[in-house]
This record gives structure tokens, sequence and C-alpha cells, in this order.
């Protein structure tokens, strides 16, 4: 399993070679229409209502993939977590693989979990537990203040904030329901 990836040449994330577009909505140089790019959107994303009334549906919570690359504190949790990621050598960007039977604590570690961006409603699909990423993304408690996620054992659970530093990733940011960015 690899979050970013190099395919006949090509940049990718995990979702370009399923949905088969990029996050920003540019067709993918490769890649299937193997899911819909709804099924790692959140039913329960917002609606905004336009000045003049009208309602849209903006898909502005996605599910992202953790990415050890983008922890920076993920080499310090490979005694706790196991050493289940690998950095290729020499790929930009990093191309990552994972190997989900070396985690150590399979129900206790975040694989995906439901982001937000506080800068603007384009989604990116991977995250790190220690800071927003490159493009502003962090999870999101939308759900009554609560973070829904996967774990890597399949199971899936509901987080407040407060607990999601008590996972194997621990967490320490988030974006509120404003849609600011708090550390924990």
């Amino acid at each position: 399993i690899q979050p970013n990836l190099k395919f006949n040449g090509y940049d990718y994330t995990w979702t370009e070679l399923l949905v088969g577009t990029k996050a920003n909505g540019d067709d993918a140089p490769r890649g299937g229409n193997y899911i819909s790019k709804q099924a790692l959107i959140c039913p329960m994303s917002n609606t905004i209502t336009s000045d003049n009334g009208e309602k849209s549906w903006e898909p502005t919570i996605s599910y992202a993939m953790y990415d050890t690359s983008l922890d920076a504190e993920y080499a310090d949790k490979i005694g706790d977590m196991g050493n289940f990621a690998k950095e290729k050598e020499g790929t930009e960007p990093k191309e990552v693989v994972y190997f989900p039977a070396k985690v150590k604590r399979p129900s206790e570690t975040i694989f995906f979990i439901e982001t937000m961006k506080s800068s603007d409603s384009n989604m990116y699909y991977l995250f790190s537990p220690t800071a927003t990423n490159v493009d502003g993304t962090a999870p999101h408690p939308y759900h009554e203040n609560q973070v829904g996620a996967a774990m890597f054992d399949g199971s899936v659970d509901m987080f407040r904030t407060y607990e999601l530093n008590q996972t194997q990733n621990k967490c320490r940011v988030y974006i509120d329901e404003a849609g600011v960015v708090q550390n924990m």
C-alpha cells in the first residue's frame, strides 16, 4: 500500500489511481474509475448557502490516509507502532510503501481519518498527526465534536479530539468547527 507512488513515470497519490482524478479535480495522467470520488468524501460535508439563498453541496471533508513521510515524529514512534513504512530512496515526491502486517497495534493505529482544510474546500487525501500537511489538512471533528477514523485492522471508531492524542499516531493538531487549526 502506497500513499504516494510513481507509476509508469507519473506521480500519484493513492486516490488518483482509484478515482482517475487529482485532488484539484484535474484528470490524472493514468488511473481508473475504480471507485467514485464521492466514496472518499464524508456524506456530511457542508451545504453552502449563497448570497441569493441557493444551497449547494460543498465536499469539504474527505477521508485521508496517514502519511508517515509527513509525520515529523514517525521515527520516534516506531518502537510503539512498528516499522511498517519504508521510504524509497531518491524519489520526489517521496514514495512510501506500507506493510500493514508490521503495525504492532493495528486496532490503535489510524490508517484513514476524516479531514478538512482550513484554507479552502479543495481536498487532500493524506494527513499528518503532528502538523497540518502542506495543504493545511488536518483531522476535523465534524460529527458532534468527534472524528471518524478507520484503523489498520479495518475497524472504524469515533474519537473526540483529545482522544486522538491517545492513539498510536499521537495526533496533536485538528481543525475545529470554525475551520481554525488547533494544537493539542
